[in-house]
């Protein structure tokens, strides 16, 4: 690596900055800390001694080994034309708003499954319902609808049981206070499995 000449580094800092031109002042604490910086930064180019070396290897077969059987996956015409036919699923949000709430998909899933012999198709469904896009978004919707509903509809749960509590004690024109909208809460929470819900004074915040 080639020598760092210091005063070569000072000299050019001396004529991008105009020194001559700049008039002298007091020294602050925080001009000294700047000192220091370059100062460093300079004293270790000075200790930098450092060298590069390339080592070039050819790597050649060795002609004496067998050479190593690849296996290749044979597929069927049948196959390759089932998969050159294949298409993808489009990725559909459940509504315009990508949201579904649990009553609907609850109404729609037990209409798909009322079929006297075999479930109802699919067009029948989405004459029906037309939220539905596809036969995996109603497998979707069974499996939330056996769990109790996702995260969102039992939070949603939780929010319209304590609303409706609130106003049937309105209509009472009972005093409603923050340990009444605890106790409400905590009430749902025991009608639904969800057990990330456990800091119920943030849910507070939607009511004060």
């Amino acid at each position: 690596m080639t020598p760092v000449n210091v005063a070569n580094i000072i000299n050019m800092l001396a004529t991008t900055f105009q020194i001559a031109s700049i008039t002298q002042a007091p020294i602050t604490p925080f001009e000294i800390e700047v000192h220091n910086e370059i100062r460093d930064i300079l004293q270790n180019l000075q200790d930098v001694r450092s060298s590069f070396e390339h080592d070039y290897v050819l790597d050649f077969a060795d002609p004496s080994e067998p050479h190593g059987a690849q296996i290749v996956e044979y597929i069927t015409p049948a196959e390759k034309e089932e998969e050159d036919s294949f298409e993808y699923e489009e990725c559909i949000v459940d509504d315009e708003d990508g949201k579904v709430d649990l009553s609907y998909k609850r109404k729609a899933v037990e209409f798909w499954k009322s079929g006297k012999k075999a479930r109802w198709t699919l067009t029948s469904v989405q004459n029906s319902f037309h939220k539905v896009k596809s036969l995996q978004q109603l497998y979707r919707w069974e499996a939330s609808v056996e769990k109790g509903g996702t995260n969102a509809d039992k939070f949603t749960f939780i929010t319209e049981y304590v609303l409706q509590k609130f106003e049937e004690a309105c209509d009472r024109k009972s005093i409603v206070h923050d340990m009444n909208l605890r106790l409400w809460a905590l009430e749902a929470k025991e009608q639904v499995d969800l057990p990330e819900f456990k800091q119920v004074d943030v849910f507070f915040h939607h009511y004060t």
